[in-house]
C-alpha cells in the first residue's frame, strides 16, 4: 500500500491507500464527533509513534457492513 500525500483537490477515499489521519478526515467531511462515532462502530484507525493512519480499504469495508448500512442518525 502506498501513502497518500495532500493533493490540491480533494479526491475520494480510495481502496489500497492509506491516509494520514487529518487529510482522511478533510476527504470524508468527517470532524472529531463524527470520528470518535465512527471508531466507536469500528472503524480502524493505526498509530505509528504519534501519527495516526486509516487505510482506504478500512474506510470502506466500514461504510459497506451491513450493521452500518442500516444505521440512521
Amino acid at each position: 500500500m502506498k501513502t497518500t500525500k495532500p493533493a490540491q483537490n480533494d479526491s475520494p477515499i480510495r481502496r489500497g491507500e492509506i491516509y494520514p489521519l487529518k487529510l482522511f478526515l478533510r476527504l470524508a467531511g468527517m470532524g472529531q464527533r463524527g470520528l470518535r462515532s465512527a471508531r466507536d462502530s469500528g472503524l480502524r484507525v493505526v498509530y505509528e509513534g504519534r501519527n495516526a493512519y486509516v487505510s482506504g480499504d478500512d474506510f470502506c469495508d466500514f461504510i459497506a457492513s451491513p450493521k452500518r448500512a442500516t444505521e440512521r442518525w
